[in-house]
């Protein structure tokens, strides 16, 4: 399936949603494509490679109705990624690296029903959008499922964070309780 867009699937900043992503083996192998590009790019440059594979991690989603699916897809991705960066650089990624992966894992790889566009809780499902610039800045959009469903995409943002420089984000989410999107009055924060 993924050869039909050999060359979307290998470029970084193509976004991926898969709407019923079980444990995240279709997920896995787009991210193997975009590691592959993101390893040739680095070289032996560790420090580019975080940068690289942060961007390929945020443009890859994922929704399913199983808790334990969920979990088991984003850590699928993380120790995909982990192994080969270990394997080629002989150390761990940054604590900066890894908090970000992981932060990113759990805004793009939700439990939620894509059908009805609503979390188990039933609220509504909120995608978050990461957008880097070319001076290391990120901006983050917040945006309601199913008005991209309805929209094909082509829908304005709940909200627009202000830019941040992209090593901060793990910064944000340590501060107060931990940074979530909705609360559980179903606010956006």
């Amino acid at each position: 399936m993924l050869d039909l867009v050999r060359k979307e699937a290998k470029r970084i900043d193509s976004t991926f949603l898969e709407p019923a992503c079980g444990n995240g083996a279709f997920l896995a192998e787009i991210l193997r494509r975009k590691l592959n590009t993101v390893f040739r790019m680095a070289g032996m440059n560790d420090a580019d490679c975080e940068y690289w594979a942060t961007r390929a991690f945020s443009t890859i989603y994922g929704i399913d109705i199983m808790a334990d699916n969920i979990a088991e897809a984003r850590e699928r991705l993380f120790n995909d990624f982990f192994a080969r960066f270990l394997n080629r650089y002989k150390h761990q990624p940054t604590h900066i690296c890894m908090d970000s992966i992981r932060f990113i894992l759990s805004q793009n790889i939700q439990q939620a029903d894509s059908l009805t566009c609503k979390t188990g809780g039933g609220t509504d499902l909120i995608m978050t959008s990461w957008v880097f610039d070319e001076n290391d800045g990120l901006t983050i959009g917040l945006f309601r499922y199913a008005d991209m469903v309805r929209s094909g995409c082509s829908c304005k943002p709940l909200r627009v964070l202000p830019k941040i420089p992209y090593m901060m984000l793990p910064a944000i989410f340590r501060s107060d309780e931990c940074w979530t999107w909705q609360t559980s009055h179903g606010r956006i924060i």
